[in-house]
């Protein structure tokens, strides 16, 4: 464009021979296949451009001032023709192999066909043949692949001339686009999911607050990604599992009759928030202990069952024992030290030991808890400590949540915006496709 393009000012002086050159070039570009690459050589010292306007801002987008300034200085055809590469160059880059070119036979498969003409009269057992000319074809067409995006990367003004052009509506697009930009917004919805409990769909307090009806954020933000229900699963299972969690604390704070003297309803509020987020995420082993009588009750019924069976890990426990230098096991010491007048017999202390070493979290998370406690003090009143330590660090974790939520919300505009830009960029309004697709948010 700076080489060759003239101003309207230049055309009134420019001889006839630079007009014609410049008319050539125009028509040239306006008939080139869409999205194609022109080779320009690095230009020397002693070459001179006919102007400096242009830049590659012009083409990645569209300020409607800029588009006005180079409509004034070059004309309309110029504009028309800055447009129509910008779009070219877009739907090439998000569109994809245009399918609908292809003959029917190679993008089609007849089952009632494919049996008449392989397997019928005998050619079963001509199959065998037939999978091997498959399989000769799909590695000639591989290297023939390998080839073609060697020479595209090589000589790209040469390649892209005998490729078909990716031409495809705004959904192809919205696919690529969240194939680059989803992941980074999956995973701070994923960490909100973690840490946030209304952005899970709880309540966020257990004193009056309202148990959150319709649909929860994360769902929405989900929606808005359009991801499949296999893809959604994850975050659904924390939210579900974090709503589970708050619904465990507030039969905790209910049976404890714990009372903050807090008159302030935001304070009180900030305050029981910090409280479900520590709950929620297991912080300082807070809703560890607060369960942990209840889990030993049912833990020792199931353990010293004549019928429970869990496996033996030989191996694994002789290298922790090694590993732990001999010491006693953690098992050992926390029945014999912990839990008081309470009896173990051999085989729940047995089972015990077994599901530590076949990995059970929640056996090796409760026994590492309690037996850090000071000596003579309970996990619960343990936990309802952590718990007004927690009330109390209210803005710490209101900052913390506020980051979160920054982090979150900038990705989600940073999808919307480049949707928005493509959309407009590739000009897919002119092919009759709705904007509301591309300025959509949660």
């Amino acid at each position: 464009y700076n080489r060759n393009c003239l101003s309207l000012r230049q055309r009134e002086f420019a001889t006839p021979e630079q007009r014609r050159r410049f008319a050539a070039w125009i028509k040239k570009r306006l008939r080139r296949e869409a999205g194609r690459l022109e080779h320009v050589d690095v230009p020397t010292s002693g070459e001179s451009f006919t102007t400096t306007e242009f830049n590659a801002l012009d083409f990645l987008s569209t300020d409607e001032i800029r588009e006005r300034h180079i409509e004034r200085v070059f004309g309309h055809r110029v504009l028309r023709l800055v447009r129509a590469e910008r779009r070219a160059m877009i739907r090439e880059l998000f569109g994809t192999k245009p399918l609908h070119l292809e003959p029917r036979s190679e993008r089609t498969l007849n089952v009632y066909a494919f049996y008449w003409r392989r397997l019928s009269g005998g050619r079963v057992f001509l199959a065998p043949l037939h999978v091997l000319g498959l399989v000769f074809r799909g590695v000639r067409r591989t290297i023939g692949k390998t080839r073609e995006i060697i020479r595209e990367i090589v000589a790209p003004e040469r390649a892209v001339e005998e490729r078909i052009s990716g031409t495809a509506p705004f959904a192809v697009a919205l696919r690529k686009i969240h194939r680059m930009k989803a992941p980074a917004l999956i995973e701070a919805m994923r960490l909100r999911v973690e840490f946030d409990p209304a952005y899970s769909g709880a309540p966020v307090g257990w004193s009056g607050e309202p148990r959150l009806e319709g649909i929860a954020e994360f769902e929405r933000d989900l929606e808005f990604l359009g991801l499949h229900e296999r893809e959604r699963e994850e975050i659904q299972d924390l939210a579900e599992r974090n709503r589970r969690r708050v619904e465990e604390l507030h039969e905790f704070m209910h049976a404890n009759e714990v009372d903050f003297d807090e008159d302030d309803p935001d304070l009180r509020r900030r305050g029981e928030r910090a409280v479900t987020v520590s709950f929620m995420t297991d912080y300082d082993d807070i809703r560890t202990l607060a369960r942990a009588e209840l889990w030993l009750e049912a833990a020792l019924v199931r353990m010293e069952a004549r019928d429970c069976r869990i496996p033996r890990c030989t191996i694994r426990r002789l290298f922790a024992w090694l590993g732990r230098g001999l010491a006693r096991h953690p098992v050992d010491r926390w029945v014999d030290t912990c839990l008081g007048n309470r009896s173990v017999s051999r085989r729940g202390r047995a089972n015990f030991k077994r599901a530590w070493h076949a990995g059970d979290r929640v056996v090796r998370r409760t026994v590492r808890a309690w037996i850090a406690l000071p000596v003579g003090a309970g996990p619960r009143g343990v936990a309802l400590e952590r718990i007004r330590a927690a009330y109390r660090a209210r803005d710490e974790v209101s900052r913390e949540l506020t980051s979160l939520r920054a982090i979150q919300s900038l990705s989600v505009l940073e999808v919307r915006n480049y949707r928005r830009l493509v959309f407009d960029l590739g000009g897919y309004a002119e092919d009759g496709e709705s904007r509301e697709v591309a300025e959509a948010l949660p």
